[in-house]
């Protein structure tokens, strides 16, 4: 298999993202692990890296300005979403279409997908975001404005946030994430 490969870095953060024929692949916040990044791939068997197509090369100008100056992230193009549940791609669908500096939370991502009692399982479903950033899974916050968890660490959400909000800090709290929650 194919993907290309972008990186962008800013805010304190880097971000890789890889694509294929059918869309955006994968989004990976943090460093790759050296042995991956010392071969020029992700540490995947039977994946090759390729020069990005235009749509993925067009992502990584868009986290680019979005980690440089806090733009607002904006690419809509297609996800490869081979092998998520129908769920899933409702709950990033909702996510997805959360405002730039905008937050909801996981009851209200849940009522959004027509799956009010869903809380717990919105939370599982973004916890396995292949995509953070472009399915702004950072945005879901608990119930009363705690941060909850995120996948890519708490404090990348809090940067996040902070970066989107205009500021250096992010305010909110930081209370422990409930089981499931991203």
């Amino acid at each position: 298999m194919r993907l290309g490969h972008v990186e962008a870095r800013g805010a304190g953060l880097t971000v890789h993202a890889w694509g294929s024929g059918a869309g955006l692949a994968a989004v990976h916040v943090g460093e790759v692990p050296e042995e991956a990044a010392l071969a020029g791939r992700f540490p995947v068997r039977g994946v090759e890296i390729a020069d990005p197509d235009p749509s993925l090369a067009a992502l990584g100008e868009a986290l680019r300005r979005y980690l440089g100056a806090g733009a607002p992230l904006e690419w809509s193009g297609a996800l490869d979403v081979r092998g998520l549940s129908e769920f899933q791609r409702e709950v990033f669908d909702a996510v997805r279409a959360i405002p730039h500096a905008e937050v909801r939370t996981y009851g209200q991502v849940a009522k959004d997908v027509g799956r009010p009692r869903a809380v717990r399982a919105v939370g599982n479903a973004l916890h396995r975001n292949p995509f953070p950033l472009v399915v702004p899974c950072h945005r879901v916050l608990r119930e009363g404005g705690g941060l909850g968890g995120f996948a890519c660490g708490v404090e990348a959400k809090r940067a996040l946030l902070a970066l989107e909000a205009g500021q250096t800090v992010f305010p909110w709290s930081e209370s422990p994430a409930a089981e499931g929650e991203a």
